[in-house]
């Protein structure tokens, strides 16, 4: 009878013996793939964040490229204004009226145009606009430039000239 439960004792400590070293394995299997898990997912945060910073740097640059095709536009209007306006050339001679009526077109084209927050005041205002007034010209900035032009018969390409300012500016 001691000799069966010596048996029976031998063959639980062996049992136990083998399935801690078996469970061991498993939780140090278990720990590698935790830690596995942990670098994957600091590695997808960091991928996200740049693609985050990429957005925005585009976002910016897009920006950037529709003011200063705004500002050319202007430069462009300005320049047709003043090439109109210049003075005839010696051998003809202009009137006085002729001249003051020039001078008043180029200082009515040379004024200050407005700032992009004015626009964007002026297009929510006629109800057009419906993002936030922070002086960037983005996508819903443009195309509220483009449904006000299409809405008051101008060219719809987004620009505020002229023509476009002179009915938007009554909204401010």
């Amino acid at each position: 009878m001691e000799k069966n439960i010596l048996c029976v004792a031998i063959v639980i400590l062996l049992f136990f013996s083998f399935g801690c070293a078996s469970v061991k394995q498993n939780t140090s299997g278990i720990n590698q793939l935790k830690n596995q898990m942990v670098n994957v997912e600091s590695i997808l945060s960091r991928q996200n964040l740049l693609i985050q910073q990429n957005k925005s740097d585009i976002e910016e640059l897009l920006d950037r490229n529709d003011e200063l095709a705004i500002e050319l536009s202007r430069v462009k209007e300005q320049t047709a204004v003043v090439r109109k306006a210049a003075p005839s050339p010696p051998s003809q001679s202009i009137g006085i009226e002729t001249t003051q009526a020039r001078s008043a077109l180029i200082s009515d084209k040379l004024r200050p145009q407005p700032s992009i927050r004015n626009i964007q005041m002026a297009l929510r205002n006629a109800g057009f606009y419906i993002g936030e007034i922070d002086g960037k010209v983005g996508p819903l900035t443009r195309q509220a430039v483009k449904k006000f032009q299409e809405a008051n018969n101008l060219t719809a390409d987004g620009i505020v000239g002229r023509k476009t300012w002179e009915k938007l500016k009554d909204y401010l």
